[in-house]
C-alpha cells in the first residue's frame, strides 16, 4: 500500500504545511505499508458479515522502517473485497518531533486507519 504524502489533507492548509515539512515530502515523498502476513478469524469471507483481521507488516515514513500490526475487518462487497482497519503508531518511532504551533503541541501517538476496495485482476 503507497500513499503520497503529498496528498493528505488535515482540513486546515497552515496545518497541511506544518505536515508535509514535519513529514518531509521533498525527501520522501512516499508513505509505505508492505503486508506481511494476514490473520482472519474465519476461514471464508461473506457479503453479509465481517471477519476480523490482524494485518502486519512494515510501515515505511521518512525513510525508517518499522514492523506493525493493525486489527481489521473484511467483507465482501460487489464480488471485492473490503477492507477496513485503524491502529496507532507514534511519530518518534519514525525519527519525527511531534510538531508544535503557539501553544499546542501535537501528540506522539497518531491513529492510522485505511478503508480499501481490492479486486482481482482481470
Amino acid at each position: 500500500m503507497l500513499v503520497r504524502a503529498s496528498g493528505l489533507r488535515t482540513g486546515d492548509d497552515g496545518r497541511d504545511r506544518d505536515m508535509f515539512k514535519t513529514l518531509a515530502i521533498d525527501q520522501y515523498p512516499d508513505i509505505r505499508f508492505t503486508v506481511l502476513k494476514v490473520e482472519a478469524s474465519f476461514p471464508s469471507v461473506t457479503d453479509r458479515a465481517d471477519v476480523l483481521l490482524t494485518v502486519s507488516g512494515t510501515m515505511t515514513i521518512r525513510g525508517v522502517e518499522r514492523l506493525m500490526a493493525f486489527p481489521a475487518r473484511v467483507r465482501l462487497r460487489d464480488e471485492k473485497l473490503w477492507v477496513r482497519g485503524e491502529g496507532e503508531l507514534k511519530m518518534t518511532d519514525f525519527g519525527i518531533r511531534p510538531p508544535s504551533r503557539l501553544f499546542l503541541e501535537v501528540k506522539d501517538t497518531v491513529v492510522v486507519s485505511f478503508d480499501l476496495l481490492l479486486a482481482q485482476d482481470p
